[in-house]
């Protein structure tokens, strides 16, 4: 019986160490965020509206530009216009002639001159940002649902007419 006093202490002080170790935390998981972790998320957070009457029915429904040769039918969504990029939230989507969905367009004011810089977007240096002066507005191009030969974020793509 003595021999059981003693090791039912022992054992439960070896349960406090086991759970109080951090192992665990020894080596934590570091999760690199890419741009092309935030494509992904941009893919998902649109997946909805990628149909175009899904799309003009959840606000995408302003095509006062047209279509626009190498962008495509051009739907803005007014409600997301704001000074900020925002991943999951395009201001505009893009759609062939054929009401197939290509792309998203990111707009961002210009709030000072177009000697400021363009807005921060995506992770890393390879988003192009360009300037619509009419507009005063920074755009970014992202080729979400058709391949572009020259790149994800160029401004215009080559096989819409």
């Amino acid at each position: 019986m003595k021999k059981l006093i003693l090791i039912v202490p022992f054992m439960a002080l070896v349960m406090i160490f086991s759970a109080c170790s951090n192992d665990s935390n020894d080596n934590p998981t570091v999760t690199i965020i890419t741009w092309e972790d935030q494509i992904e998320d941009l893919k998902i957070a649109i997946a909805p509206y990628t149909n175009l009457n899904a799309a003009i029915a959840a606000g995408w429904d302003n095509n006062a530009a047209g279509y626009i040769s190498h962008l495509g039918d051009y739907y803005y969504n007014i409600s997301l216009a704001n000074a900020n990029f925002e991943l999951e939230k395009p201001e505009v989507l893009l759609f062939d002639q054929d009401g197939v969905f290509v792309g998203v367009i990111y707009l961002v004011p210009i709030i000072g001159n177009n000697n400021d810089p363009a807005p921060e977007g995506f992770i890393g240096g390879e988003d192009e940002w360009n300037i619509v002066p009419l507009e005063n507005f920074w755009s970014l191009s992202v080729w979400v649902g058709l391949d572009n030969p020259n790149g994800i974020f160029a401004e215009f793509h080559p096989d819409l007419p």
